[in-house]
């Protein structure tokens, strides 16, 4: 990867970067979130895309994509420095506790939509209502992880946006 990881830093950003490969991000996200989750200050896309030996305009459109979900923050750059920095979220957690929330609420809408589609069988109607109250409880369990840290007077930067 880079000279400015150790082998064991190298790896652990490569499993991120898989890990949330897994949950539909590009895996050069991922390793950004990675490689930002080990830095004890903000990083310059320059300084990121080295480290990950990509390109500064893939590291670029990741940067801003995983700013939009509230997993990256961007910070002013030093005095006379035009460049972009950036860091992890400091409620990455919470950001995305909070995704899978609105994930679930989204399939539980979407399963209560097939409950009332005409000549739904009784069988896969009541197997669809089942699903939806698993989906259902388990968001409500997630809204009160995301509002705990708030409660316990948390960093909490971002704000639960409904399903």
């Amino acid at each position: 990867m880079s000279a400015i990881l150790d082998p064991a830093q190298e790896r652990f950003v490569e499993h991120i970067g898989l890990l949330w490969e897994g949950q539909g991000l590009s895996r050069v996200a991922g390793r950004i979130v990675g490689f930002l989750t080990l830095q004890d200050a903000p990083r310059s896309l320059d300084e990121i895309a080295t480290a990950l030996n990509v390109s500064k305009g893939s590291v670029s459109t990741d940067a801003r994509l995983l700013q939009a979900r509230g997993l990256l923050e961007r910070t002013p750059a030093p005095a006379g420095d035009r460049r972009d920095y950036y860091l992890v979220a400091p409620d990455l957690p919470v950001a995305v506790l909070e995704e899978r929330r609105r994930e679930l609420h989204g399939l539980a809408s979407a399963l209560e939509a097939a409950v009332a589609l005409p000549d739904t069988p009784k069988a896969v109607s009541s197997r669809l209502k089942r699903f939806c109250d698993i989906y259902r409880a388990v968001a409500r369990q997630l809204e009160q992880l995301i509002a705990a840290p708030a409660k316990a007077g948390g960093t909490r930067t971002t704000t639960p946006r409904t399903p």
